[in-house]
């Protein structure tokens, strides 16, 4: 798949524990971001279930 810029943006994610931060690439940045999506989902679902009793 062809990127619409010029020059492709890596995927990253950056992780950061009181002061001190670090910037993962390419696949630990998309697993990083796969557990922060399933942990948003499991509490939001949680929050939900919460409510509704």
């Amino acid at each position: 798949m062809r990127s619409l810029t010029k020059y492709p943006s890596r995927e990253h994610a950056t992780l950061c524990y009181k002061n001190t931060c670090t910037t993962v690439y390419g696949e630990t940045a998309q697993f990083v971001n796969a557990v922060i999506v399933t942990i948003t989902v499991v509490v939001a679902i949680g929050l939900i279930a919460k409510a509704l009793k």
